[in-house]
């Protein structure tokens, strides 16, 4: 039987705060128009975190942040805002445009080749 992954607040916290750096780190490392190999290794060796989440248990993530109560939503949000120093609202807009990376990439991970 397959464990099912429990996050709880504090690691959808933990998790999404890594979303939304890895997104920053994206938007400045494009500002001139290119990614270089430096800037791509940078992002590589960053985003090591939350790729085994969103690749393994991006389904289960995803589940557990819509069950989220208002407050534990805004407790996320709040708590992200707070710690990488931005406005609640592009917190949030950046968000909801990670949780749709998150989901097409754990589809994308999900198609094995053997189901054909």
């Amino acid at each position: 039987m397959t464990k099912v992954q429990v996050y709880g607040v504090d690691a959808i916290i933990e998790i999404m705060t890594e979303i939304v750096k890895i997104g920053e780190k994206v938007d400045k490392a494009l500002d001139d128009g290119h990614l270089s190999w430096t800037e791509g290794i940078g992002l590589t060796i960053s985003t090591a975190g939350a790729i085994p989440v969103i690749v393994k248990d991006g389904k289960q993530f995803m589940n557990e942040v819509k069950e989220l109560s208002p407050e534990e939503g805004d407790q996320v949000l709040n708590a992200i805002a707070a710690e990488l120093k931005l406005k609640k609202p592009y917190v949030e807009a950046k968000l909801k445009a990670g949780m749709k990376v998150v989901v097409s990439t754990s589809e994308f991970f999900s198609v094995k080749k053997e189901d054909f």
